[in-house]
């Protein structure tokens, strides 16, 4: 390509090219862009004094323009080639379409700083750290077997309900924040005795928020839920369900927190729904304790029990959406309701 035939103009703010035009030129040809940064963008245009004002409003680095007229026929090739020929001359485009690497912006530069994908393409070796995808790998490795140890329990059906009822009505934007602000624990060690286990465990930042246990000698299953202290009132529950409501002092990051303790599995749902404030209350601990900053417990976190969870509750959305007549959300109807 013949630069020769090339003007060159050294762009300000608020400069038009039309200056640079007799009356009746041609303005029909190719284009260069130059920018602040080095980066350049070829374009084609009939009409290059309207399409570079159009180019201003959306890239305020631009310091200089080159152009050359071309008739119409020939815009594409031509265009083709000088794209070539900047690249040859190792400029960085910022041209998206008729390029195999762009460098206008991009999503990808806010996962990936521009200056890595550039030494990346040139050769550098693998310098981004130990990402989090990487990390969830191993995780999941680490409690699959746990796990399916647990979805071979005979009561795991009431466990996985109560955990989607407690992640539905409770957890804030929970696809969003599982893994760092709250964690999902399957057969955990923490708390075993030799009079009851551990099912499964939910924690919200650095504190466990629900949890369902296992006596041990009557195979009963129950839960305990930690939620604010002084929403929910005694006197909100039927008389002989009062002793449930209790209060704990363990949690020296938190405070004080009430509890309800002694949920038959299985019955979390009706609790929310006939306690007056135990949702609320839940909630206002749950969202606390993640704004206090990221668990600790992120390595025991079980993300194929959350996947099941998750997708457990979206198909539920799904048949709530139909006409009546199908079965409850995640086939809450007929529980055993507020039984300690």
């Amino acid at each position: 390509m013949d630069v020769s035939a090339f003007a060159r103009w050294a762009i300000s703010p608020g400069t038009s090219l039309s200056t640079h035009f007799r009356p009746g030129e041609d303005r029909c040809g190719i284009y260069v862009l130059e920018f602040a940064d080095g980066q350049r963008y070829v374009g084609q245009s009939h009409d290059v004094v309207r399409r570079f004002a159009d180019h201003a409003r959306t890239y305020p680095d631009i310091v200089g323009a080159q152009f050359c007229a071309v008739q119409s026929s020939d815009l594409d090739a031509a265009e083709r080639q000088l794209i070539q020929n900047q690249r040859d001359l190792g400029y960085h485009l910022r041209n998206i379409v008729l390029v195999s690497q762009s460098w206008s912006d991009s999503v990808l530069d806010t996962v990936v700083d521009r200056t890595i994908q550039i030494s990346w393409t040139a050769g550098a070796s693998r310098t981004h750290p130990d990402d989090l995808r990487m990390l969830t790998a191993r995780r999941r490795r680490a409690t699959r077997k746990k796990y399916a140890a647990l979805q071979e329990h005979r009561g795991f059906a009431d466990v996985f309900t109560d955990i989607c009822t407690y992640v539905d009505r409770v957890i804030a934007w929970p696809s969003a924040t599982d893994g760092r602000f709250w964690t999902l624990t399957a057969l955990p060690s923490t708390g075993r005795s030799r009079q009851s286990q551990r099912l499964a465990c939910l924690s919200c930042g650095r504190v466990e928020t629900f949890v369902v246990l296992e006596d041990r000698e009557s195979g009963q299953l129950w839960w305990f839920l930690n939620m604010e202290h002084g929403v929910v009132s005694r006197s909100s529950l039927p008389h002989d369900l009062q002793d449930a409501l209790t209060f704990s002092d363990n949690y020296r990051t938190v405070g004080t927190v009430d509890q309800v303790f002694g949920g038959v599995a299985g019955s979390l749902a009706s609790w929310l729904d006939e306690t007056t404030n135990l949702e609320t209350a839940s909630r206002q601990l749950a969202l606390n304790l993640m704004r206090k900053g990221p668990s600790l417990f992120a390595r025991f976190h079980c993300d194929d029990f959350v996947d099941d969870v998750l997708l457990a509750l979206e198909e539920d959305r799904q048949v709530a959406s139909i006409p009546a007549g199908g079965s409850g959300p995640l086939g809450l109807t007929g529980l055993t309701g507020l039984t300690p």
